[in-house]
């Protein structure tokens, strides 16, 4: 009689961790929870997302999902946990930066890049454009006009070499 006492025990103990561990399983995998935790970086050192980080060879992310399980059985909304783990753990917890301050620089950067960088290319193209145009004006200046642009520069050159010459003496 004993004896049946004792495996009557021991299989309602078993019975209800089963039940409790059932309900951590259900907790972890709850789409509210990978949803918050989706928001967050596991600070084990390994910079995966809270959700991604492996609960077995890490125990920080498996503390930090169990906080989030245990506050989303409370029934907290997701902006107070959020609000729970900045206070708790700092800003460096969150998978991208908040959107207030400074930090607005990281999301205002890459469109500004692009825009400088656009604006910055129409300007060297088109001093390209105008410049090549200014040379096929010369172009055909010269061709309809060959002595004139020749004659200029032989003048010039004439008038040097004379000023040169006259300043050897011999």
């Amino acid at each position: 009689m004993k004896n049946k006492k004792s495996i009557l025990i021991v299989l309602s103990v078993m019975f209800i961790l089963n039940i409790a561990m059932t309900q951590v399983a259900l907790a972890e995998d709850s789409p509210e929870l990978k949803a918050i935790a989706n928001d967050f970086i596991c600070n084990c050192g390994c910079n995966e997302n809270l959700k991604d980080c492996e609960s077995e060879t890490c125990s920080t992310s498996a503390n930090l999902k169990e906080i989030i399980a245990k506050m989303i059985d409370d029934g907290e909304p997701k902006a107070e946990i959020a609000t729970f783990l900045r206070t708790n753990y700092g800003d460096q917890l969150l998978a991208a930066p908040p959107k207030e301050g400074f930090n607005w620089m990281a999301y205002a950067t890459p469109f500004i890049l692009v825009i400088a960088g656009s604006i910055g290319l129409t300007v060297v193209l088109l001093g390209w454009v105008k410049r090549n145009k200014a040379s096929e004006a010369l172009i055909e200046k010269d061709k309809s006009d060959p002595k004139s642009a020749d004659s200029s520069i032989d003048d010039k050159y004439k008038d040097k070499l004379k000023d040169d010459l006259d300043d050897l003496e011999w």
